[in-house]
């Protein structure tokens, strides 16, 4: 599939990639990407590239080769070759897998942390701690590089859910902080 700029913006759930790939799509190359649709592509195991402008190069029905590992995408029909970046190898190994949750399920997860200290994907084991509340457990977690704290809820429930949150102290109450945040998220 071949797109503009900012592909995917509005969708800001997992349904449109997801849409995307089991209409059997294997790759999007466009000009740009919503970030939020960028994220949720890579989470369910769908190549994209960006190529700027060159996506006015491409035509419906060209034939185009891609190498994902080299970000290459050769017209066959024209013989154009455009650059994209390459995907980052911990990307192509998601999309290898099939996405984030394949990947997690080969390697391992946070659970499967055993010690204190021990590393997992950049973090390390900080505490462990029950919930009887709940019937779960928690992992605490430091990235090691940058700090980053990561709560792991361990628990037997089908319900799962995310959360992540910037630190952004306001330095007044004009609400920029704020508009900030939401900028930066798309949301």
């Amino acid at each position: 599939m071949v797109g503009g700029k900012n592909f995917g913006c509005g969708s800001s759930r997992e349904h449109a990639p997801v849409a995307i790939k089991a209409a059997g799509i294997r790759i999007v190359i466009a000009s740009s990407f919503a970030r939020i649709f960028y994220r949720n592509g890579i989470n369910i195991g769908l190549p994209l590239l960006e190529i700027g402008d060159d996506v006015e190069k491409i035509h419906a029905d060209d034939v185009l080769k891609i190498d994902t590992d080299k970000g290459t995408i050769e017209n066959l029909t024209t013989g154009d070759i455009f650059h994209a970046h390459p995907l980052p190898e911990f990307v192509q190994e998601i999309s290898k897998a099939g996405g984030l949750i394949n990947f997690i399920k080969e390697r391992g997860s946070f659970q499967d942390t055993k010690k204190n200290s021990e590393v997992v994907h950049g973090f390390a084991l900080k505490k462990v701690s029950d919930v009887p509340e709940i019937s779960a457990q928690t992992y605490e977690y430091e990235h090691v590089k940058t700090g980053a704290k990561l709560l792991y809820v361990k628990a037997d429930d089908d319900n799962k859910v995310f959360y992540i949150a910037f630190r952004t102290p306001p330095k007044d109450d004009t609400g920029v902080a704020h508009i900030v945040e939401h900028s930066v998220l798309c949301g």
